[in-house]
């Protein structure tokens, strides 16, 4: 469920710090999320993934609102509309989010770049991509005996998504000053992303 080629260049894969509000090449800007934090993934019985991962949760709320998680890139990057946006994604745990059922969540969110000059272009992941629900193995014959053997009956697994940067509508892809991930707080959500970043047409 993941690729990746030397076509592919990321502009956050969360590795090498426990800064949240860095990344290489840029800097990074929250507002409305319940839960943000970078975490390292584990398999069902504790191993390590040896791979990390942002984590970015919300509840609802009755004023609904914006929650959004921003690179602001060092730099302009300089895109082509035969790129494109890649990013991996999973569905999180419910458990952190307070009194949150899994039934209720609603894992779809707002990807946004924005030009030098401060125009916005948005696309929403579902029209690409739905988030795959958690997927839950049982092992042994009930819950209890398998969580006892090994803690969870589920485990993070990122997918790799590709959105064309052609349907990016009304900015300068020339001058990319940044990229935001916003999500509506009407029902909840929580996901995980990693390996931010764009694939190119060509060499």
């Amino acid at each position: 469920s993941l690729y990746e080629d030397i076509k592919t260049t990321y502009w956050a894969d969360f590795e090498g710090d426990i800064a949240r509000s860095a990344v290489k090449g840029g800097k990074v800007s929250t507002s409305g999320f319940d839960v943000w934090a970078e975490d390292y993934l584990q398999f069902r019985a504790g191993r390590y993934q040896q791979n990390h991962a942002l984590v970015l949760g919300w509840k609802s709320d009755s004023i609904p609102k914006r929650a959004s998680y921003t690179i602001t890139f060092d730099s302009l990057m300089s895109l082509n509309q035969k790129d494109w946006l890649t990013l991996s994604v999973a569905a999180g745990d419910p458990s952190l989010l307070d009194e949150v059922s899994e039934d209720s969540l609603v894992n779809d969110f707002v990807i946004v770049l924005q030009d030098s000059l401060g125009n916005k272009a948005s696309k929403l992941l579902s029209e690409y991509k739905w988030i795959t629900p958690r997927l839950k193995i049982r092992f042994l014959k009930t819950k209890e005996l398998t969580i006892d053997r090994y803690d969870n009956e589920w485990e993070p697994v990122l997918e790799s998504i590709f959105i064309p940067i052609a349907g990016f509508k009304g900015i300068d892809f020339s001058a990319i000053e940044a990229i935001s991930i916003e999500a509506n707080t009407i029902k909840p959500g929580i996901v995980l992303l990693d390996r931010i970043g764009i694939r190119k047409s060509k060499f």
